[in-house]
């Protein structure tokens, strides 16, 4: 199962996702929309980036899901290999205590969750131009990071002015080869 989501609303209740692949998140690809998801398992799926899930300019809220042994590879194409889990790009995420993210891998960076930022050139009124950094915020609250591996960042990578908050969210047996 793959969903490509740009724009609207989707809620998905419990439900295994599983084996899946795609460039960009091998379950759910999400830009400029707003994704709930609510238990279940995402398990087994692989991408060049976000092994699961991949979220541009999106809003996810996650409840009671496990994320299992996703990947995020590398190609000779130009993938990656970043969020073995989940890759944000300007995107909000929230997850809660009963949301767990266990043995997933990343080639490069983050074995769980990359956050990374966007760029955006707007034209103002006086036709000049100036560059807005849209940054990706995420939000643990309890939830479970074990066993996850990367290049770099074991479970979580956080690029520059990129916001993440962990409340009581425990970490464990996660590891990094390089940095």
């Amino acid at each position: 199962m793959y969903m490509y989501m740009n724009g609207n609303m989707l809620t998905m209740e419990k439900g295994v996702i599983a084996e899946n692949s795609a460039k960009s998140g091998g379950t759910m690809y999400v830009s400029e929309a707003t994704v709930n998801i609510n238990g279940g398992e995402q398990s087994r799926n692989t991408a060049n980036l976000g092994g699961a899930l991949y979220i541009k300019k999106g809003i996810i809220d996650i409840k009671g899901t496990s994320f299992t042994e996703n990947s995020a590879v590398k190609t000779a194409s130009g993938g990656n290999g970043n969020g073995g889990a989940v890759y944000m790009s300007a995107a909000v995420l929230t997850t809660d205590e009963n949301t767990s993210f266990l043995r997933n891998s990343a080639e490069n960076h983050a074995g769980s969750a990359y956050l990374t930022y966007e760029n955006t050139t707007v034209t103002k009124e006086d036709n000049t131009t100036e560059t807005i950094r849209e940054i990706s915020v995420l939000e643990c609250n309890g939830s479970l990071f074990s066993e996850n591996s990367a290049m770099a960042g074991g479970a979580v990578s956080i690029r520059s002015n990129c916001e993440a908050t962990f409340n009581g969210a425990v970490f464990t047996e996660n590891s990094a080869e390089g940095h």
